[in-house]
Protein backbone atom coordinates (compact mmCIF):
# COMPACT_ATOMS: atom_id res chain seq x y z
CA UNK A 1 0.00 0.00 0.00
CA UNK A 2 0.91 3.87 -0.59
CA UNK A 3 0.45 6.77 1.19
CA UNK A 4 -1.38 9.27 -0.74
CA UNK A 5 -2.05 12.16 1.58
CA UNK A 6 -0.43 14.31 3.39
CA UNK A 7 -0.58 17.64 6.35
CA UNK A 8 2.42 19.77 6.62
CA UNK A 9 2.33 22.27 9.27
CA UNK A 10 4.40 24.95 8.22
CA UNK A 11 3.62 27.14 11.24
CA UNK A 12 3.63 31.34 10.99
CA UNK A 13 6.17 34.06 11.71
CA UNK A 14 6.95 32.63 15.43
CA UNK A 15 8.91 33.66 17.76
CA UNK A 16 11.08 30.56 18.38
CA UNK A 17 13.23 32.11 14.90
CA UNK A 18 13.87 35.97 16.17
CA UNK A 19 15.18 37.85 14.45
CA UNK A 20 15.66 36.03 11.59
CA UNK A 21 11.77 36.06 10.92
CA UNK A 22 11.34 39.67 12.55
CA UNK A 23 10.58 41.36 8.76
CA UNK A 24 7.15 38.86 8.24
CA UNK A 25 9.17 36.21 6.91
CA UNK A 26 7.21 33.19 7.44
CA UNK A 27 9.52 29.96 9.30
CA UNK A 28 8.48 27.96 6.04
CA UNK A 29 10.37 30.29 3.86
CA UNK A 30 13.92 30.83 5.64
CA UNK A 31 16.90 30.10 3.65
CA UNK A 32 18.40 26.54 4.38
CA UNK A 33 21.26 25.22 2.24
CA UNK A 34 19.91 28.27 0.18
CA UNK A 35 16.61 26.49 -0.16
CA UNK A 36 13.26 27.66 1.15
CA UNK A 37 12.87 25.52 4.49
CA UNK A 38 9.25 24.11 3.56
CA UNK A 39 10.91 22.42 -0.08
CA UNK A 40 12.63 19.62 2.46
CA UNK A 41 9.37 18.31 3.86
CA UNK A 42 7.77 18.76 0.25
CA UNK A 43 10.33 16.62 -1.17
CA UNK A 44 10.19 14.25 1.43
CA UNK A 45 6.13 13.67 0.98
CA UNK A 46 6.68 13.59 -2.94
CA UNK A 47 9.24 10.85 -3.28
CA UNK A 48 7.23 9.04 -0.81
CA UNK A 49 4.30 9.05 -2.61
CA UNK A 50 1.67 11.06 -1.63
CA UNK A 51 -0.58 12.68 -4.26
CA UNK A 52 -2.30 14.97 -1.76
CA UNK A 53 -0.92 17.11 0.58
CA UNK A 54 -2.36 20.26 2.85
CA UNK A 55 -0.22 22.70 4.06
CA UNK A 56 -1.43 24.46 6.76
CA UNK A 57 0.06 28.46 7.53
CA UNK A 58 -0.94 29.96 10.74
CA UNK A 59 -1.86 34.10 10.26
CA UNK A 60 -3.57 35.15 7.07
CA UNK A 61 -0.37 37.29 5.69
CA UNK A 62 2.06 34.16 6.14
CA UNK A 63 -0.58 31.80 4.30
CA UNK A 64 -0.44 34.74 1.26
CA UNK A 65 3.42 33.89 1.08
CA UNK A 66 3.58 30.80 1.64
CA UNK A 67 0.91 30.41 -1.34
CA UNK A 68 2.89 32.85 -3.42
CA UNK A 69 6.26 30.91 -2.54
CA UNK A 70 4.51 27.21 -3.56
CA UNK A 71 2.78 29.07 -6.75
CA UNK A 72 6.28 29.78 -8.06
CA UNK A 73 8.78 27.46 -6.68
CA UNK A 74 7.02 24.32 -6.39
CA UNK A 75 7.39 22.22 -9.76
CA UNK A 76 6.31 18.73 -8.55
CA UNK A 77 3.18 16.55 -9.09
CA UNK A 78 1.59 16.90 -6.00
CA UNK A 79 -1.84 18.46 -5.55
CA UNK A 80 -1.28 21.06 -2.68
CA UNK A 81 -3.60 22.69 -0.79
CA UNK A 82 -2.90 25.66 1.57
CA UNK A 83 -5.07 26.35 4.17
CA UNK A 84 -4.94 29.10 6.83
CA UNK A 85 -5.51 28.75 10.29
CA UNK A 86 -5.71 30.66 13.54
CA UNK A 87 -1.79 32.06 14.83
CA UNK A 88 -1.07 29.42 17.83
CA UNK A 89 -3.20 26.70 16.91
CA UNK A 90 -2.27 23.40 18.39
CA UNK A 91 -1.30 20.97 16.01
CA UNK A 92 -4.29 19.09 16.53
CA UNK A 93 -6.39 21.27 16.16
CA UNK A 94 -5.10 22.07 12.86
CA UNK A 95 -5.10 18.53 12.04
CA UNK A 96 -8.48 18.10 13.07
CA UNK A 97 -10.52 20.82 11.18
CA UNK A 98 -8.97 19.39 7.63
CA UNK A 99 -9.86 15.67 8.37
CA UNK A 100 -13.13 16.03 5.86
CA UNK A 101 -10.11 17.17 3.33
CA UNK A 102 -8.38 13.87 3.76
CA UNK A 103 -10.30 10.97 1.58
CA UNK A 104 -7.77 8.42 2.88
CA UNK A 105 -7.76 5.63 5.67
CA UNK A 106 -3.80 6.36 6.53
CA UNK A 107 -2.00 10.12 6.67
CA UNK A 108 0.77 11.80 6.97
CA UNK A 109 1.09 14.42 9.14
CA UNK A 110 5.27 16.11 9.02
CA UNK A 111 6.68 19.20 10.31
CA UNK A 112 7.34 21.89 8.13
CA UNK A 113 10.99 22.67 9.75
CA UNK A 114 12.08 18.68 9.40
CA UNK A 115 15.04 18.16 7.01
CA UNK A 116 15.84 14.50 6.50
CA UNK A 117 16.85 11.60 4.26
CA UNK A 118 14.99 9.08 5.40
CA UNK A 119 12.41 7.60 3.30
CA UNK A 120 9.25 7.88 3.60
CA UNK A 121 8.17 4.76 2.05
CA UNK A 122 10.59 2.82 4.34
CA UNK A 123 8.49 4.34 6.85
CA UNK A 124 5.03 3.60 4.79
CA UNK A 125 6.13 -0.36 4.66
CA UNK A 126 6.83 -0.44 8.29
CA UNK A 127 3.72 1.10 9.16
CA UNK A 128 1.31 -1.55 7.40
CA UNK A 129 3.37 -3.98 7.98
CA UNK A 130 3.08 -3.62 11.62
CA UNK A 131 -0.45 -2.91 11.29
CA UNK A 132 -0.17 -0.04 13.38
CA UNK A 133 -2.80 2.51 14.26
CA UNK A 134 0.69 5.83 14.37
CA UNK A 135 3.92 5.30 13.40
CA UNK A 136 6.58 7.49 14.94
CA UNK A 137 10.01 8.52 13.38
CA UNK A 138 12.64 8.95 15.84
CA UNK A 139 16.51 9.43 15.17
CA UNK A 140 19.32 9.33 17.59
CA UNK A 141 20.53 12.54 18.77
CA UNK A 142 23.72 13.73 16.95
CA UNK A 143 24.57 15.51 20.70
CA UNK A 144 24.95 13.93 23.65
CA UNK A 145 22.59 14.67 26.37
CA UNK A 146 25.04 14.55 28.99
CA UNK A 147 27.43 17.15 27.62
CA UNK A 148 24.28 19.80 27.55
CA UNK A 149 23.97 19.45 31.43
CA UNK A 150 25.37 19.48 34.89
CA UNK A 151 26.19 16.29 36.35
CA UNK A 152 23.49 14.50 38.47
CA UNK A 153 20.38 17.15 36.83
CA UNK A 154 18.15 15.66 34.04
CA UNK A 155 19.51 16.51 30.77
CA UNK A 156 17.74 19.57 29.46
CA UNK A 157 15.84 19.50 25.78
CA UNK A 158 15.25 16.34 25.14
CA UNK A 159 12.29 14.03 25.57
CA UNK A 160 12.06 10.54 26.99
CA UNK A 161 11.32 7.84 25.22
CA UNK A 162 10.42 4.61 26.09
CA UNK A 163 10.31 1.34 23.86
CA UNK A 164 10.82 -2.30 23.60
CA UNK A 165 13.96 -4.31 23.38
CA UNK A 166 13.15 -4.74 19.51
CA UNK A 167 13.22 -1.31 18.98
CA UNK A 168 9.48 -1.30 17.52
CA UNK A 169 7.04 -0.36 20.06
CA UNK A 170 6.79 3.01 21.72
CA UNK A 171 5.74 2.51 25.50
CA UNK A 172 6.15 5.43 26.60
CA UNK A 173 7.01 9.37 25.40
CA UNK A 174 7.44 12.54 27.40
CA UNK A 175 9.33 16.15 27.27
CA UNK A 176 11.19 17.46 29.00
CA UNK A 177 9.68 20.63 30.60
CA UNK A 178 9.92 20.93 34.84
CA UNK A 179 6.12 19.62 34.88
CA UNK A 180 6.31 17.27 32.63
CA UNK A 181 9.55 15.99 34.40
CA UNK A 182 8.01 16.21 38.04
CA UNK A 183 4.99 13.85 36.71
CA UNK A 184 7.03 10.89 34.50
CA UNK A 185 6.42 7.00 36.41
CA UNK A 186 8.24 4.61 34.80
CA UNK A 187 7.85 1.13 37.06
CA UNK A 188 11.21 -0.40 38.27
CA UNK A 189 9.80 -4.04 37.14
CA UNK A 190 9.24 -3.00 33.56
CA UNK A 191 13.31 -1.56 33.18
CA UNK A 192 14.42 -4.70 35.26
CA UNK A 193 12.53 -7.07 32.89
CA UNK A 194 14.96 -5.74 29.77
CA UNK A 195 11.73 -5.17 27.96
CA UNK A 196 11.67 -1.52 28.53
CA UNK A 197 14.32 1.27 27.87
CA UNK A 198 13.87 4.27 28.51
CA UNK A 199 16.22 6.91 26.37
CA UNK A 200 17.11 10.15 26.17
CA UNK A 201 19.24 10.37 23.22
CA UNK A 202 16.12 10.09 20.48
CA UNK A 203 14.57 12.37 19.02
CA UNK A 204 11.16 12.85 18.09
CA UNK A 205 11.43 13.75 14.57
CA UNK A 206 7.99 15.31 13.88
CA UNK A 207 6.77 13.04 11.14
CA UNK A 208 3.92 10.86 12.15
CA UNK A 209 1.89 8.34 10.24
CA UNK A 210 -2.22 8.09 11.63
CA UNK A 211 -4.98 5.78 11.04
CA UNK A 212 -7.64 8.46 10.23
CA UNK A 213 -9.97 6.12 12.40
CA UNK A 214 -8.11 6.07 15.74
CA UNK A 215 -6.94 10.24 14.97
CA UNK A 216 -10.80 10.43 15.08
CA UNK A 217 -11.83 8.55 17.82
CA UNK A 218 -9.25 10.00 19.68
CA UNK A 219 -9.84 13.86 19.41
CA UNK A 220 -13.32 12.98 20.16
CA UNK A 221 -12.80 11.57 23.40
CA UNK A 222 -10.21 14.03 24.13
CA UNK A 223 -11.45 17.63 22.87
CA UNK A 224 -9.47 19.56 25.00
CA UNK A 225 -6.44 17.99 23.42
CA UNK A 226 -4.54 20.40 21.34
CA UNK A 227 -1.04 19.66 20.64
CA UNK A 228 -0.31 16.10 18.95
CA UNK A 229 2.89 15.49 20.44
CA UNK A 230 2.49 17.06 23.52
CA UNK A 231 -1.39 15.37 24.15
CA UNK A 232 -2.43 12.99 21.42
CA UNK A 233 0.73 11.31 21.16
CA UNK A 234 1.65 10.26 24.21
CA UNK A 235 -2.64 9.68 25.26
CA UNK A 236 -1.90 7.16 22.22
CA UNK A 237 0.86 5.53 23.73
CA UNK A 238 -1.04 5.00 27.06
CA UNK A 239 -4.03 3.35 25.37
CA UNK A 240 -2.46 0.76 23.44
CA UNK A 241 -3.41 -2.55 25.02
CA UNK A 242 -6.30 -5.01 24.33
CA UNK A 243 -8.81 -3.02 25.85
CA UNK A 244 -7.73 -0.32 23.58
CA UNK A 245 -11.22 2.14 23.18
CA UNK A 246 -9.97 3.01 19.04
CA UNK A 247 -9.75 -0.84 18.32
CA UNK A 248 -8.77 -1.36 14.63
CA UNK A 249 -10.97 -4.35 14.82
CA UNK A 250 -13.64 -2.68 15.91
CA UNK A 251 -13.80 -0.73 12.88
CA UNK A 252 -14.31 -3.91 11.12
CA UNK A 253 -16.58 -5.34 13.18
CA UNK A 254 -19.19 -3.89 15.03
CA UNK A 255 -20.60 -6.82 17.03
CA UNK A 256 -17.80 -6.53 19.37
CA UNK A 257 -19.07 -6.39 22.73
CA UNK A 258 -18.48 -3.46 25.10
CA UNK A 259 -15.78 -3.65 27.26
CA UNK A 260 -16.54 -4.15 30.99
CA UNK A 261 -16.46 -1.04 33.59
CA UNK A 262 -13.47 -2.53 35.39
CA UNK A 263 -11.98 -3.54 32.24
CA UNK A 264 -12.31 0.08 30.86
CA UNK A 265 -8.49 2.19 29.94
CA UNK A 266 -8.65 5.33 31.79
CA UNK A 267 -6.91 8.22 30.44
CA UNK A 268 -6.08 9.25 34.09
CA UNK A 269 -3.57 6.53 34.10
CA UNK A 270 -0.04 7.81 34.78
CA UNK A 271 2.12 6.86 31.98
CA UNK A 272 4.21 4.44 34.67
CA UNK A 273 0.90 2.91 35.85
CA UNK A 274 0.36 1.56 31.82
CA UNK A 275 3.25 0.29 31.08
CA UNK A 276 2.54 -2.32 33.67
CA UNK A 277 -0.23 -3.31 31.49
CA UNK A 278 1.60 -3.02 28.25
CA UNK A 279 5.15 -4.68 29.39
CA UNK A 280 2.58 -7.55 30.82
CA UNK A 281 0.71 -8.17 27.43
CA UNK A 282 4.28 -8.51 25.36
CA UNK A 283 5.59 -10.65 28.07
CA UNK A 284 2.54 -12.88 27.98
CA UNK A 285 2.63 -16.02 25.84
CA UNK A 286 -0.85 -15.74 24.46
CA UNK A 287 -1.64 -13.80 21.49
CA UNK A 288 0.83 -13.54 18.17
CA UNK A 289 2.15 -10.68 18.30
CA UNK A 290 1.91 -6.97 20.21
CA UNK A 291 1.04 -5.85 17.03
CA UNK A 292 -1.82 -8.22 16.44
CA UNK A 293 -4.09 -6.17 19.82
CA UNK A 294 -5.24 -3.18 18.53
CA UNK A 295 -3.80 0.72 19.29
CA UNK A 296 0.29 -0.59 18.33
CA UNK A 297 2.45 2.50 18.46
CA UNK A 298 5.10 2.11 15.96
CA UNK A 299 8.66 3.18 16.71
CA UNK A 300 10.71 3.50 13.76
CA UNK A 301 14.24 4.26 14.89
CA UNK A 302 16.36 5.76 11.99
CA UNK A 303 19.34 4.20 11.12
CA UNK A 304 22.98 6.09 12.18
CA UNK A 305 23.53 6.90 8.65
CA UNK A 306 20.21 8.77 8.18
CA UNK A 307 19.54 12.28 8.95
CA UNK A 308 16.86 13.90 10.94
CA UNK A 309 16.66 17.01 11.88
CA UNK A 310 14.34 20.52 12.65
CA UNK A 311 14.98 24.25 12.24
CA UNK A 312 12.73 24.84 15.15
CA UNK A 313 15.09 27.21 17.17
CA UNK A 314 18.01 29.67 16.58
CA UNK A 315 20.06 27.15 17.70
CA UNK A 316 18.59 24.54 15.69
CA UNK A 317 18.54 26.51 12.66
CA UNK A 318 22.22 27.63 12.75
CA UNK A 319 23.15 23.87 13.19
CA UNK A 320 20.85 22.33 10.21
CA UNK A 321 22.59 24.57 8.14
CA UNK A 322 26.16 23.63 9.08
CA UNK A 323 25.55 20.24 8.76
CA UNK A 324 24.14 20.52 5.45
CA UNK A 325 27.58 21.78 4.19
CA UNK A 326 28.92 18.45 4.89
CA UNK A 327 29.52 16.96 1.43
CA UNK A 328 27.89 13.69 1.20
CA UNK A 329 24.64 15.18 3.40
CA UNK A 330 24.19 17.88 0.83
CA UNK A 331 24.73 15.68 -2.07
CA UNK A 332 21.87 13.39 -0.62
CA UNK A 333 19.31 16.58 0.19
CA UNK A 334 20.17 18.86 -1.77
CA UNK A 335 19.18 19.89 -5.35
CA UNK A 336 22.13 22.06 -6.71
CA UNK A 337 24.78 19.64 -7.77
CA UNK A 338 28.02 19.31 -5.94
CA UNK A 339 31.20 20.65 -7.15
CA UNK A 340 33.03 17.11 -6.76
CA UNK A 341 36.47 18.55 -7.30
CA UNK A 342 36.62 21.06 -4.60
CA UNK A 343 34.03 19.33 -2.55
CA UNK A 344 31.46 22.27 -2.08
CA UNK A 345 28.50 24.23 -3.78
CA UNK A 346 29.20 26.88 -5.86
CA UNK A 347 26.97 28.07 -8.37
CA UNK A 348 28.51 28.89 -12.07
CA UNK A 349 27.78 32.26 -11.61
CA UNK A 350 29.30 32.89 -8.88
CA UNK A 351 32.29 35.86 -9.41
CA UNK A 352 35.81 35.18 -7.55
CA UNK A 353 38.03 38.00 -7.11
CA UNK A 354 41.95 37.03 -6.92
CA UNK A 355 43.00 34.88 -4.45
CA UNK A 356 39.32 34.37 -3.35
CA UNK A 357 39.12 31.05 -1.38
CA UNK A 358 36.03 29.20 -0.79
CA UNK A 359 36.77 25.61 0.90
CA UNK A 360 35.26 22.44 1.23
CA UNK A 361 31.96 22.28 2.45
CA UNK A 362 30.72 25.68 1.49
CA UNK A 363 27.70 27.00 -0.34
CA UNK A 364 27.83 30.04 -2.57
CA UNK A 365 24.46 30.80 -4.25
CA UNK A 366 23.67 32.38 -7.85
CA UNK A 367 25.25 35.34 -8.46
CA UNK A 368 27.32 36.04 -5.90
CA UNK A 369 30.32 38.11 -5.74
CA UNK A 370 33.63 37.79 -3.66
CA UNK A 371 36.36 40.23 -3.75
CA UNK A 372 39.81 39.67 -3.99
CA UNK A 373 41.93 37.82 -1.81
CA UNK A 374 38.01 36.88 0.09
CA UNK A 375 37.65 33.70 2.65
CA UNK A 376 35.07 31.60 2.89
CA UNK A 377 35.03 28.67 5.49
CA UNK A 378 32.19 25.96 6.32
CA UNK A 379 29.85 28.74 5.37
CA UNK A 380 26.64 29.54 3.35
CA UNK A 381 26.21 32.20 1.14
CA UNK A 382 23.14 33.36 -0.30
CA UNK A 383 22.28 34.55 -3.87
CA UNK A 384 23.02 38.01 -5.57
CA UNK A 385 25.87 38.91 -2.16
CA UNK A 386 28.36 41.17 -2.43
CA UNK A 387 31.79 40.36 -0.29
CA UNK A 388 34.26 42.92 -0.76
CA UNK A 389 37.91 42.86 -0.30
CA UNK A 390 39.71 40.59 2.39
CA UNK A 391 36.08 39.97 3.98
CA UNK A 392 36.43 36.73 6.01
CA UNK A 393 33.32 34.77 6.80
CA UNK A 394 34.07 31.32 8.58
CA UNK A 395 30.82 28.69 9.96
CA UNK A 396 28.41 31.19 9.40
CA UNK A 397 25.40 31.49 7.19
CA UNK A 398 24.86 34.89 5.20
CA UNK A 399 21.30 35.02 3.23
CA UNK A 400 20.59 36.77 0.30
CA UNK A 401 21.37 40.18 -1.19
CA UNK A 402 23.62 40.92 1.91
CA UNK A 403 26.56 43.54 1.25
CA UNK A 404 29.17 43.00 3.48
CA UNK A 405 32.30 45.54 3.18
CA UNK A 406 35.96 45.52 2.59
CA UNK A 407 37.41 44.06 5.37
CA UNK A 408 35.11 42.73 7.25
CA UNK A 409 34.93 39.35 9.57
CA UNK A 410 32.16 37.45 10.49
CA UNK A 411 32.15 34.28 12.56
CA UNK A 412 29.60 31.51 14.12
CA UNK A 413 26.98 34.07 13.63
CA UNK A 414 23.62 34.36 11.18
CA UNK A 415 22.78 37.24 8.97
CA UNK A 416 19.65 37.54 7.43
CA UNK A 417 18.73 39.30 4.01
CA UNK A 418 19.35 42.92 3.03
CA UNK A 419 21.82 43.61 6.08
CA UNK A 420 24.53 45.65 5.49
CA UNK A 421 27.64 45.13 6.99
CA UNK A 422 30.21 48.22 6.11
CA UNK A 423 33.45 48.33 6.57
CA UNK A 424 36.41 46.99 9.20
CA UNK A 425 33.23 45.31 10.94
CA UNK A 426 34.15 42.23 13.27
CA UNK A 427 31.14 39.72 13.95
CA UNK A 428 31.15 36.80 15.92
CA UNK A 429 28.28 34.66 17.44
CA UNK A 430 25.65 37.02 16.34
CA UNK A 431 22.11 36.84 14.56
CA UNK A 432 21.53 39.73 12.62
CA UNK A 433 18.03 40.60 11.46
CA UNK A 434 16.39 41.25 8.14
CA UNK A 435 17.76 44.70 6.42
CA UNK A 436 20.17 45.66 9.30
CA UNK A 437 22.68 48.06 8.63
CA UNK A 438 25.86 47.89 11.08
CA UNK A 439 28.18 50.70 11.14
CA UNK A 440 31.90 50.64 10.10
CA UNK A 441 33.81 49.93 12.31
CA UNK A 442 31.33 47.99 14.67
CA UNK A 443 32.10 45.15 16.46
CA UNK A 444 30.07 43.01 18.05
CA UNK A 445 29.63 39.85 19.62
CA UNK A 446 26.72 37.51 21.18
CA UNK A 447 24.39 39.97 19.98
CA UNK A 448 20.92 39.62 18.40
CA UNK A 449 20.56 42.84 15.87
CA UNK A 450 17.42 43.24 14.57
CA UNK A 451 15.03 46.82 13.31
CA UNK A 452 12.14 45.08 14.75
CA UNK A 453 12.49 43.98 18.49
CA UNK A 454 10.62 40.16 19.64
CA UNK A 455 7.61 41.14 20.53
CA UNK A 456 6.13 40.34 24.07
Amino acid sequence: MQLSHAVLLAGGVGKNLHPLTSAGTPKALLSVGNQGLISFPLRTLEQGGVTHTVVVVEGEAATSKVSHWISKHYGGKMHIEVKCVAEDIGSTTAVAQLLDVIQASTFVVISGDLVTDVPLKALAASHYVTDATVTVLLKERRVSPASETKPGKAPKNVDYIGVDSARKQLLFIAGSTPDVRRQIKVPLAAMRDGRLSVRTDLMDAHLYIFHKQTFIKAVQARPSYTSIRQDLLPYLVRQQNSRHPFSRKQDASKQQASPSPERKQSDSLTPGSHLVDVISGINSGSGASPHSESGWCHAYVAGKEAFCGRASTLQAYGDVNRELTAFDLASRVLTEKPNSRFENFVHESVQLGSKATVSAGCIVGKGSILGDRCSVKRSIIGSTCKLGNSVKIVSSIVMDNVIVEDGSHIQNSIVCSESHLQAQCSVRDCKIGPGFNLAEGSECRDEVLANVKLPQ
